[in-house]
């Protein structure tokens, strides 16, 4: 379902950063407690990154892990998009409305929530 991640793009946007913040690989690997080897694959797209490391170089390169996954989301959007269209493709417009009440009482309960 949701879960292809585009490695080679995390990395060049981890690279655009790095070179933007004027720090060299051995430097953003030594503040994130990383082999420069390890920074040089994912830079490279030749190697998969935590979590816990995605948000060490985020935060060592001032910036945020969307802005590193930005084209990761906008892959899941359209993902979510095209699931949701397939979901209601043959309902009625009374089944959709129908399948909307759930959805529309939580968005009404967070909304008296947040006043």
């Amino acid at each position: 379902m949701i879960n292809n991640l585009n490695y080679d793009a995390i990395g060049k946007r981890i690279r655009k950063a790095r070179e933007k913040s004027g720090m060299t690989q051995e430097v953003l690997a030594n503040i994130c407690d990383l082999s420069e080897t390890h920074i040089s694959n994912i830079e490279n797209g030749n190697s998969k990154l935590s979590l816990p490391a995605l948000v060490s170089i985020a935060n060592a390169l001032d910036t945020t892990v969307d802005h590193l996954l930005i084209d990761v989301i906008d892959n899941n959007q359209e993902i979510i998009t095209k699931e949701i269209n397939n979901f209601f493709k043959n309902c009625t417009k009374k089944e959709i409305e129908n399948y909307l009440v759930i959805p529309n009482n939580i968005k009404e309960l967070n909304e008296l929530y947040k006043k």
